[in-house]
């Protein structure tokens, strides 16, 4: 590695460090609420001890018909609906509250422990250390390489991708990988590839490679990468010195600066959290359905991955036109303590009726 080499690779692990203490994954709150994760990442502090979400126990038992493409969505999700005609039963639409932006609406009357909406996110990433042994498609564990009768793989190469039999049969994705996201990764300086907590990069790079070509076009197996554009973006000030590490990322990933930093603030902004049984978060996600779902401190809605699906199942009645909400938050939380999340991570102060109705009980 030459010494300009070297240097670069020092300023931009240096500056992504940084930035991914910051990023990494500041999303807690955010998928706690959406997603029933814990509101902390290894490693980082929580926005709040309180951000942790409303338990299995304090959401409704739900049940879901079989995963079209394969395995049981399980509890938590919603009993799924027919939809007829290919008709969606959610849409996003702009808000009538510009303050809202966009938002997810019911294009017909959703009864409660109804299946919503069920789709593969944009864009998926399995942390580290589970990337090498959990499906990038179903977030099912695959077997390793030589079990007898399996046809599940594991890359030997960047040891960072596992796919199922049954995905890889479905979509090709080893495929995929190998030629896309596994060769841009590869081609990064060794020491970049060799630092700890790669899983910013990784993901800024498997977009990277999506850009070219996604593992599926079709919008009723996955959403589309550019749907991401609907993505929210809390945008923040970065002194000059990491900048210049985020530049010199951008040029070794072949995305602009501002690119880079988008991507960033979405993940702390809009993504999820996935979760396998007895495990911590294995995983993250981007969906534009799950950044369209606004929040409310008495919600109507609940979203998970499930099967390495977005599943968003109702808690409650709700008819045609009405806007599904999730909590970002800990709803047992007190008002104070809700607020102060809301304000201090998402830059908004709630003021839904729960809201008014307990402020106003407190004068």
């Amino acid at each position: 590695m030459s010494r300009r080499t070297a240097l670069t690779v020092a300023v931009v692990t240096t500056t992504v460090v940084g930035v991914a203490a910051l990023v990494r994954w500041r999303f807690a709150a955010q998928s706690a609420g959406k997603l029933g994760g814990k509101a902390d990442q290894p490693g980082d502090d929580p926005p709040s001890s309180s951000a942790s979400p409303p338990n299995v126990e304090t959401t409704p038992a739900v049940t879901i018909a079989a995963n079209p493409q394969g395995g049981n969505l399980g509890d938590g999700a919603g009993r799924e609906r027919e939809k007829g005609d290919g008709a969606q039963l959610v849409e996003r639409r702009d808000c009538s509250d510009p303050t809202r932006g966009r938002g997810l609406f019911a294009n017909a009357p959703l009864k409660r422990l109804d299946c919503a909406l069920k789709v593969r996110p944009a864009l998926t990433l399995i942390f580290e250390p589970y990337s090498s042994e959990v499906c990038l498609a179903c977030n099912k564990i695959t077997t390793p390489a030589g079990v007898s009768g399996s046809t599940d793989k594991r890359c030997r190469t960047c040891k960072r991708f596992a796919v199922c039999g049954e995905c890889d049969a479905a979509f090709n994705l080893f495929e995929w990988h190998k030629e896309g996201e596994c060769k841009r990764w590869m081609k990064l300086p060794e020491g970049m590839r060799q630092q700890r907590q790669l899983d910013v990069q990784f993901m800024l790079v498997r977009y990277r490679a999506a850009m070219d070509k996604d593992w599926s076009d079709d919008p009723n197996v996955k959403e589309p990468l550019n749907s991401l554009v609907d993505l929210q973006a809390n945008m923040i000030n970065l002194p000059e010195t990491q900048m210049k590490g985020i530049r010199g990322l951008g040029n070794l990933i072949d995305l602009s600066p501002e690119k880079v930093i988008t991507l960033m603030m979405m993940i702390r902004t809009n993504a999820g959290s996935i979760h396998l049984p007895n495990v911590n978060k294995v995983g993250c996600a981007l969906s534009s359905n799950l950044s369209a779902l606004n929040h409310n401190c008495d919600p109507n809605a609940v979203a998970r991955v499930l099967d390495g699906c977005l599943v968003v199942g109702m808690t409650r009645e709700v008819e045609k036109d009405d806007e599904l909400t999730i909590s970002y938050v800990d709803t047992a939380a007190p008002l104070i303590e809700r607020q102060a999340i809301l304000r201090n991570h998402y830059q908004f102060a709630c003021s839904c009726e729960r809201c008014v109705r307990e402020a106003t009980a407190g004068l």
